[in-house]
């Protein structure tokens, strides 16, 4: 008997696991694979404006828009021979940092129903959806916004840090 489970929905894309059983129902073997289409980013990008690509391709993923966005802008960065001062390299890495936090929590959301006991788990979901709005707070001072990080951009980053954005940061990582 074959059974496909189809599609994965606890985790951040498009996948399908296919399950061989015999006539008990016993999983004999089973087979994993990632049914997400070639994204093709270089052909999306043949013929547009830089910054036009750059924006686009935060938004293809809405998990990993900052990672995508800065990964654009260094290839036109090497292309281009643009260096990039040392205070948006380490923003950019915070960014980087801040969303990889955001994609880690989301996935224990949707995972915390199969990991704890019923009765905490609510509880735990709570903590994590105040967790991650904490982090949208921060990706907000520093990207620009909680998704899509609008600072992030060919050269560096359009914003600094500012002293008031360095408090509201103090204040937020204390919080957490």
């Amino acid at each position: 008997m074959h059974k496909i489970i189809f599609p994965m929905t606890r985790i951040a894309g498009e996948a399908r696991l296919s399950l061989l059983t015999d006539s008990d129902g016993i999983v004999k073997d089973a087979f994993f694979g990632t049914t997400l289409p070639v994204r093709a980013f270089e052909s999306f990008a043949k013929g547009k404006n830089p910054h036009f690509v750059v924006e686009g391709v935060k938004r293809i993923c809405g998990v990993c828009h900052a990672v995508q966005g800065i990964a654009a802008a260094m290839a036109f960065e090497d292309a281009l021979e643009i260096s990039v001062p040392q205070e948006s390299l380490l923003l950019r890495e915070l960014c980087a940092v801040v969303n990889r936090l955001q994609s880690h929590t989301l996935v224990q959301i949707m995972l915390s129903d199969d990991i704890f006991v019923s009765d905490k788990s609510v509880a735990i979901k709570i903590r994590l959806f105040q967790l991650y709005n904490k982090l949208c707070d921060v990706m907000e001072i520093v990207g620009g916004a909680s998704t899509h990080s609008p600072y992030i951009t060919i050269g560096g980053m359009l914003k600094g840090l500012t002293p008031k954005s360095l408090d509201k940061l103090d204040l937020l990582v204390i919080s957490i």
